[in-house]
């Protein structure tokens, strides 16, 4: 689950669909696409991996999908708190107005899938009945202190993307 700007909440999937859909180029109509915030690079980047976990374990663990979507939006809507924190700080100041340019998407789209390609394929050769009532338990306890670093990291990656003009 995410939280949109509205404060409503809405399935992950979707979200990642939607993000897919907005951030990519249309070949049809060769139309660039909107850039992509530093905001949203950090959603992505951060909410890439707990959504993995979830994909993997939600059919591994029937009557527990309301369980995962608990415990993704709730690190979602920390995620969201915590870039907010991070970019009215010195270290990330400017970063709230800095996006990263259509063309760039491609390669950013690509090395998120891998990424979570790998992540999956790691998770499938674990014993999943072990490992994902201790990941959803993870999900469950993540706080602040927990996930900042995620946040930080993801900013400062996102500094070193090329930004789009304007």
């Amino acid at each position: 689950m995410s939280t949109t700007r509205a404060g409503r909440v809405v399935p992950l999937a979707l979200v990642a669909a939607l993000v897919a859909a907005a951030w990519a180029p249309s070949a049809q109509s060769g139309e660039p696409a909107r850039p992509l915030t530093a905001r949203e690079w950090v959603s992505l980047r951060a909410m890439n991996r707990f959504a993995t976990y979830a994909e993997v374990c939600k059919p591994q663990m029937p009557g527990m999908d309301g369980a995962w979507d608990r415990a993704l939006a709730g690190i979602s809507t920390t995620i969201d708190r915590l870039t907010d924190q991070q970019l009215a700080t010195p270290r990330f100041a400017g970063l709230g107005k800095a996006s990263v340019p259509a063309a760039g998407y491609d390669s950013l789209l690509r090395r998120v899938d891998k990424a979570r390609g790998e992540l999956k394929k790691r998770l499938a050769s674990q014993d999943p009945y072990d490992n994902c009532p201790r990941f959803l338990r993870n999900a469950q306890g993540f706080g602040d202190d927990d996930l900042r670093p995620i946040v930080i990291d993801a900013l400062a990656g996102f500094r070193t993307l090329p930004k789009a003009a304007g």
